[in-house]
């Protein structure tokens, strides 16, 4: 090799060293957490970076006790619009889309110190009642009859595409799921996984960094298990080699800190608002 093509090489090499090392890797995170229901799911807004967004698809998933003074004080914002979804007349996910591209536009995630989504499995329901509405075919809708194989496909697609624009939004992204005990095709040992039709088990997953298990492991002691142990299946990408233990607390905050990602909470939005409305008013005195 000539020494001026190895020199073009290491230019190169040189380049895309600093372009990785510009990336913003340590603003935000994003978790897959898997748990039965009362494991504390959607109780771990509580111990994110506020304020907090929860979609909600799950029926009362956000009637939780501890939840509602953050509710109350604007510190966890709920949209339940989506909630009762039904497959003979489906609405939920078409307004998620709307509704999405709307604070998208507005640049409202950027206010937002946790989008959460409750729950992943609800939402692909809501996702497939949408498909068999719109049709495909020369059938037209198909509102209320069973999903066949493309159904499925086009589930699965638009899940993942879905999943990459909300790893986009400028802030911490959890989408809880319902675990399923699944067997393993090659060793044919049972282990956990998100309770979704089709192939959209396997392909779900892959998409987040942080893969959590929310447990009740004795009375009143509720955690967050970040390893797998053969049967429980977790996945950490921040908290390895030791950083995090088997079982943590299900305080978000904590683990952002030991990570040594950022924990801060945002200002809430009616604290902004107050002041834009002063700004204004003091502009129109002037």
């Amino acid at each position: 090799m000539k020494d001026v093509d190895f020199l073009k090489i290491q230019e190169h090499a040189l380049e895309v060293r600093e372009s990785y090392k510009q990336q913003d890797t340590k603003s935000k995170i994003n978790i897959l957490n898997l748990g039965k229901p009362g494991t504390g799911k959607t109780r771990l807004a509580v111990t994110c970076p506020k304020p907090v967004h929860i979609d909600c698809f799950d029926r009362g998933g956000t009637r939780t006790a501890e939840l509602q003074p953050f509710i109350a004080s604007g510190a966890i914002i709920v949209d339940n619009s989506f909630e009762n979804d039904s497959w003979k007349e489906p609405r939920a996910f078409r307004l998620w889309e709307k509704k999405l591209k709307i604070r998208r536009d507005l640049g409202y995630f950027d206010y937002i110190g946790t989008y959460m989504l409750d729950s992943l499995t609800t939402f692909a329901n809501s996702m497939m009642y949408a498909i068999l509405m719109k049709g495909g075919d020369k059938r037209g809708s198909r509102t209320g009859q069973l999903p066949e194989q493309q159904d499925y496909h086009l589930q699965q697609y638009t899940l993942v595409d879905y999943l990459d624009v909300l790893m986009q939004l400028p802030c911490n992204v959890i989408a809880n799921g319902h675990v399923v005990l699944i067997e393993d095709n090659v060793s044919g040992r049972l282990e956990t996984g998100i309770l979704l039709a089709g192939k959209a088990s396997d392909k779900v997953p892959p998409a987040f960094d942080e893969k959590y298990i929310s447990r009740c492991i004795s009375e009143d002691k509720y955690v967050l298990q970040t390893r797998s142990d053969g049967k429980w299946h977790a996945e950490t990408r921040i908290g390895g080699g030791g950083i995090f233990e088997h079982h943590e607390e299900q305080n978000l905050y904590k683990l952002l800190k030991k990570a040594g990602y950022p924990a801060e909470d945002k200002p809430l939005l009616s604290e902004l608002a107050a002041k834009a409305k002063q700004t204004i008013t003091q502009g129109e005195t002037k």
